[in-house]
């Protein structure tokens, strides 16, 4: 799906650079991905050693994941009026930010139940991307000489997180970790990515592409180590 979702973009954008596409099928197709993702994340989570689907919300210590899916809800509604403001498109990007907040919502549930994340790393991730959402918001207000300085900071700070997330994985992956870590790990990436992605322009855009793509092939590798074991 992501492989045909790229090659649309591509050639849409070779056959009609200046045209604007309101809902164009890549976007439905990342739509789907997203909901595709959201119910393999979900599964994993059921599936976990004294979880009921019912548990969704609490880890293996009872400790409800409600603060960080409150935290995701507000996050994704930050971006829906970034996207909008930028855009214009309403109808596009609430409808791709629900389904993206539903698949982080979910993920947000299986990290909180594998440990994948301290606490620490939790409130750092929180500081982030307020971080990142106030520069992003700050380039409405602030002369044109200062905007390039908030971009290139909160692209800085997207890009951190992003190889963060990619390291942790790779650790994961080959350490004697619960099995479920480098899944949560992995899908984590993918969600960071997308976001690093849509926040960005330029070659940043194009670095957050590939990373999207790398945070793919370490989902397929943390999801095939958990179907084999």
């Amino acid at each position: 799906v992501y492989l045909l979702i790229d090659f649309y973009w591509v050639a849409f954008d070779i056959l009609y650079p200046e045209d604007r596409m309101p809902f164009a099928a890549n976007e439905i197709g990342e739509c789907a991905l997203f909901l595709s993702l959201a119910s393999s994340i979900k599964a994993s989570a059921a599936s976990m050693s004294g979880m009921t689907e019912q548990g969704d919300d609490e880890q293996n210590t009872g400790a409800p994941a409600l603060w960080e899916r409150l935290g995701v809800l507000l996050f994704t509604a930050a971006n829906t009026g970034l996207w909008i403001a930028w855009s214009g498109e309403w109808v596009q990007d609430i409808v791709t930010c629900i389904v993206w907040g539903y698949f982080l919502f979910h993920l947000t549930g299986h990290m909180k139940k594998t440990k994948a994340l301290s606490p620490t790393v939790w409130r750092i991730l929180a500081l982030v991307c307020v971080l990142v959402i106030a520069a992003n918001i700050a380039t409405f207000f602030v002369p044109e000489n200062f905007k390039s300085m908030s971009d290139l900071a909160a692209y800085s700070l997207m890009l951190a997180v992003d190889l963060f997330f990619i390291i942790k994985t790779f650790v994961s992956l080959y350490s004697k970790k619960d099995i479920k870590v480098p899944v949560s790990l992995s899908f984590a990436c993918y969600g960071w990515s997308v976001f690093f992605l849509y926040m960005s322009a330029g070659a940043f855009y194009n670095l957050a592409n590939l990373l999207c793509s790398a945070s793919c092939l370490l989902m397929y590798v943390s999801i095939r180590r958990e179907a084999v074991s």
